[in-house]
């Protein structure tokens, strides 16, 4: 990691353990521990009560000037006051200069830690700490890595914290010659993308969906205005109908705006949508301008956000608009899992599952042993998880860039044939798209079984671990001759053949082409339905 953004930030309220812990941090780390509040006591020559007494506005502005002056300095372990974050301009410093992460314990609990201390102006009645609490309690939410403080040890703790941070940053390399780029994995670190980013500071398109946390939103923004950059945001409505002309206009007519050049940028940040879309944006603006994905979905992270693909969607098909073009990096920022809905993260499990099971049997048994980490997302087990299947996807994307040899690339299609069907049958967003590709799935080993190419203990395998992982594994709607015509328009189809993805067993995968009549009876099966042709 770049020495300029190597820093750790703690937050909470009074009590908490932030100076102990950042203390104990800084030690294990081998940073340098820095306390706002002797800080600010050194820069004005008196202490925190003294200050305190002129008001709480000559604090707020000595802790803002204390924190601004540790913008530059590298290697520390910064322990804030419990009220820093919540003045804006304190927090946008805060969010570009490094991870944050909130300690946290009852009320009832940090009083008796602070209660009635004379150094803390503000823990001297136990009905105004209680409700400054409560007051505070939206902006602590807010953030994403929060640690329980109650019942560890201040060193247990610092390990933790530290553990988490240093064991999830990876990084995967996708090798493609002049295009190769290098896909960046960590726990807070969205403020380091402007030092990823090519050349010098210039203006930029940042695509924003708009189901995107503020708080990351801010951090990217704070972090490229202090660089230099020149953002200029767009917002896009979440959710898969976004991907479509209308929306593309929008991008282009920014773009035109924000006099963007050739060598301008166009940054995704949001879920797999923003990034095709504004991939494809990117793509096409001026015969293509370099693109950045910054994926806040564990789908986009595992999967959507590498390998190039970028499209918006047609009426007769999922994706049937699009070409390839690379971003020049990736940065996951696993915090930003933190604060899915469960639906939301339980159906990017589908593309976890469909990685083990084309390609690697050690993952599947993995997965396996960890849904319950999985389910309470543990970021170190999520980091391995997601570099695993990300090692798989640039080993596929590399052998076979455009998705034009059998047996390579298009096996990333695994449970898409008929998930992209079920997605637009049944209207998009009504089924996400990792569940559509779960029921998929089940029907592609299925369907494999049925051929004589994969035993039936796959399926049952495959159908254990999709339920335990919550997914589903049967359709909600019985409509095969809709589902048909869809996968008529897949784009692997050749020469009237339908191109399926079947799983030989657990790790191992090939394709099959098949006319769609032919289908027909499998998926009736498949639906438990008997229509008449």
């Amino acid at each position: 990691m770049d020495a300029k953004v190597n820093r750790i930030i703690l937050t909470g309220f009074m009590g908490s353990g932030k100076s102990t812990v950042g203390q104990l941090l800084a030690k294990q780390a081998r940073m340098r521990f820095v306390d706002t509040d002797a800080l600010i006591m050194a820069m004005a020559q008196r202490t925190v009560t003294d200050i305190w007494a002129e008001g709480e506005a000559v604090f707020r502005h000595w802790e803002q000037q204390a924190i601004a002056s540790l913008v530059d300095e590298s290697n520390l372990v910064i322990a804030t006051g419990g009220g820093a974050i919540t003045l804006p301009e304190t927090r946008g410093l805060l969010q570009m200069m490094g991870p944050i992460v909130c300690l946290d314990a009852p009320c009832d609990t940090l009083w008796q830690r602070v209660g009635l201390d004379p150094e803390r102006p503000l823990a001297q009645s136990r009905e105004t700490f209680e409700a400054l609490y409560q007051q505070r309690q939206a902006t602590y939410a807010a953030i994403a890595w929060r640690v329980d403080t109650q019942h560890q040890t201040p060193a247990a703790i610092a390990s933790r914290i530290l553990n988490q941070w240093r064991d999830t940053q990876r990084t995967v390399q996708v090798p493609l010659g002049d295009r190769s780029y290098t896909i960046h994995i960590g726990c807070g670190n969205l403020h380091t993308l402007p030092h990823l980013l090519d050349g010098p500071p210039r203006a930029c398109l940042l695509v924003v969906d708009n189901q995107v946390p503020e708080h990351f939103f801010y951090t990217l923004t704070h972090s490229l205005h202090y660089t230099g950059w020149t953002p200029h945001v767009i917002r896009v409505p979440a959710g898969e109908d976004s991907k479509n002309f209308v929306q593309a206009q929008r991008l282009y007519d920014a773009c035109v705006r924000a006099n963007l050049h050739r060598n301008d940028p166009i940054l995704a940040l949001g879920g797999g949508m923003v990034g095709d879309l504004a991939g494809f944006v990117a793509a096409t603006y001026q015969r293509g301008v370099p693109f950045v994905q910054i994926p806040t979905t564990l789908l986009a992270q595992i999967d959507a956000s590498v390998g190039g693909k970028v499209a918006i969607n047609h009426a007769a098909a999922k994706n049937l608009i699009g070409c390839f073009h690379q971003p020049r990096t990736v940065l996951c920022d696993l915090t930003t899992l933190l604060t899915l809905d469960g639906r939301q993260y339980r159906a990017a499990l589908a593309e976890m599952v469909k990685y083990a099971i084309i390609a690697d049997a050690g993952l599947f048994e993995e997965i396996v042993e960890q849904v319950t980490a999985i389910e309470r997302r543990d970021l170190i087990v999520l980091s391995a998880l997601v570099a695993r299947c990300l090692v798989i996807k640039a080993r596929l994307v590399a052998a076979d860039e455009r998705e034009t040899a059998d047996n390579q690339r298009v096996l990333l299609n695994f449970g898409h044939t008929l998930g992209h069907a079920l997605e637009q049958v049944s209207g998009y967003g009504v089924l996400l798209h990792g569940e559509a590709v779960a029921i998929g799935m089940h029907f592609a080993c299925q369907l494999a079984t049925q051929l004589g190419y994969a035993h039936a203990s796959l399926i049952q395998s495959l159908s254990d671990l999709l339920r335990r992982l919550e997914l589903p594994i049967t359709p909600p709607h019985a409509a095969v001759d809709d589902w048909l015509n869809a996968i008529q328009h897949d784009k692997k189809n050749r020469h009237d053949a339908v191109t399926f993805v079947v799983a030989t067993s657990i790790g191992e995968a090939t394709t099959i082409r098949l006319k769609p009549e032919t289908l027909r009876q499998p998926l009736r099966d498949f639906a438990g339905t008997s229509q008449t042709p």
